[in-house]
């Protein structure tokens, strides 16, 4: 299996659906899709890219998990959440822009990503500060974090986090690339 189009009435991909699958190369999860399944495209090493259409909320826990040729994932604006260990170990996955809807990531989200540099925060990213934090040390390479002007919750000064108001640093990366 390389590649698969989704029919339209489909509502939901279940767990494990595409286990194992090292050959599909890309995926778009069309609008009318509410849900990934926990495991469903796990071990998938030949997919590189994941286009997630605006209907998705949830995305299983281990659902691209060892995805390791995964460069690229691009979020639609209505999810939820992001399961434990969603994309653990996908570690060709370059930066990260996650949506303005995301309410909540699973502990080890992208645990050993280790290309990740980047990460761009929407301006009403509301996720707790703890669960960000524990996110955020997961990821190794992790050199700067912007927050979209306007934050309602954070902010960003010279690729770190801050508080709203950009008087309190709140996290700074474990390979923090800015001005000391």
């Amino acid at each position: 299996l390389t590649d698969i189009q989704l029919p339209a009435q489909i509502a939901a991909i279940s767990n494990g659906m595409f286990y194992n699958c090292s050959a599909l190369t890309e995926m778009e999860i069309p609008a009318g899709i509410t849900g990934i399944g926990s495991y469903a495209f796990q071990n998938c090493t030949g997919l590189t890219n994941v286009v997630i259409g605006d209907g998705l909320t949830a995305i299983g826990n281990y659902a691209f998990q060892t995805c390791t040729g995964l460069t690229a994932v691009t979020f639609g604006e209505n999810l939820k959440t992001i399961g434990y260990y969603a994309f653990c170990q996908c570690s060709s996955l370059q930066s990260l822009v996650l949506p303005s809807g995301l309410e909540a990531i699973g502990d080890y989200a992208f645990y050993m990503c280790d290309a990740i540099e980047s990460m761009v925060l929407p301006a009403n990213f509301n996720v707790e500060l703890d669960a960000l934090t524990a996110v955020l040390n997961m990821i190794e390479n992790l050199k700067s974090i912007t927050v979209e002007d306007g934050g309602t919750r954070y902010a960003s000064v010279g690729g770190m986090l801050t508080d709203d108001s950009k008087s309190t640093i709140l996290y700074c990366p474990k390979n923090y690339a800015g001005p000391v």
